[in-house]
């Protein structure tokens, strides 16, 4: 700055001395000053005219400029650029996830292909006993039917008074009955929680209905003598039969006194329809025959030292409301 203040004090001296030479006035111009070193500007000639208004104004405007210009040249460059790279990898990702290819396999619903009835006797009993666990725990309702026919009663001359037949045939249930059970009011006696044993049955045989819904399974259950309840084969089934101290009961209350009694059972067929899903009973058929035999008879008067009689009863479990 100190070097070119004087450089521009003589281009402004140059400057009037072409001003002035328009006006006539030559005189005020020396050539030797234009020639001569830089250190001749200080004169009191040059200062007392223009040259002080030139060098106030040149030193103000060119400071201010110069600093204005670089702060605005470093500050327009570098932020636009980050935010814009960071908006596009959230918007790809996504799309690809969505796409969920593996719930479609899923119903793939091969589980009733894979059904198969069980052919094992002791998996068929099984089977017969889980659907009667089943039904003790939710006590379904159900119709229940039962017919029992006396198809002989031996007893000589007893036998043919109507008296005792009578007696007789009220006292073992025979003919027909209908009974309704409400749900809830499951009993478990008639229709009970089955412990049969493979033991307990001959054969056993299972197969599935033409819909895979049902398993249709058939039980022939041994035949015994004087079965109990819930410690036979037939107990282990049913309470719905008359045993030795019940039949014996049963004669006293007719009027008749029995030396000994005994029972047999044959014929016992146990049929039931079962749910694949749930194993829920659709119907049940239990058949059984029984005999019994009776020793010193006697009713009134007359005395009979032996007879016997045998009953077919069928019982039907239908109407399942579980």
């Amino acid at each position: 700055m100190k070097k070119l203040i004087p450089i521009l004090l003589v281009f402004a001296l140059l400057f009037l001395a072409a001003c002035g030479g328009k006006g006539g006035d030559v005189t005020t111009i020396a050539a030797p000053d234009t020639t001569t070193a830089t250190a001749q500007p200080q004169t009191t000639e040059a200062q007392t005219t223009e040259p002080t208004t030139e060098a106030t104004t040149e030193p103000t405007t060119e400071p201010t400029t110069e600093p204005t210009i670089e702060p605005t040249t470093v500050t327009t460059t570098a932020a636009p650029t980050t935010t814009a790279i960071a908006v596009t990898p959230t918007t790809a990702k996504p799309t690809t996830k969505p796409a969920t290819t593996k719930a479609p396999t899923k119903p793939a619903t091969t589980t009733k292909k894979q059904v198969t009835a069980p052919t094992a006797k002791k998996d068929i009993v099984a089977l017969y006993n889980d659907a009667t666990a089943q039904a003790a725990a939710s006590k379904p309702g159900y119709t229940k039917k039962t017919n029992t026919v006396l198809s002989s009663l031996n007893f000589g001359a007893l036998g043919r008074m109507e008296v005792v037949r009578t007696a007789v045939g009220e006292f073992l249930g025979e003919g027909q009955t209908t009974q309704t059970v409400a749900k809830g009011k499951f009993d478990g006696k008639s229709l009970k929680k089955s412990t049969l044993t493979a033991d307990d049955v001959t054969s056993a045989t299972c197969t599935l209905s033409k819909d895979g819904k049902y398993y249709d399974i058939t039980l022939n259950i041994k035949g015994e003598s004087n079965p109990a309840k819930g410690k036979s084969a037939l107990g282990r089934v049913t309470e719905d039969f008359k045993d030795v101290s019940e039949l014996k009961a049963g004669m006293q209350e007719a009027g008749a006194s029995v030396g000994t009694v005994t029972t047999q059972t044959s014929n016992v067929v146990l049929k039931a329809r079962i749910s694949v899903e749930g194993k829920r009973f659709s119907s049940i058929t239990l058949s059984y025959q029984m005999t019994a035999n009776l020793t010193n008879i006697r009713y009134t008067l007359v005395s009979v030292s032996k007879g016997d009689g045998k009953l077919n009863t069928t019982i039907t479990y239908s109407d399942f409301k579980y």
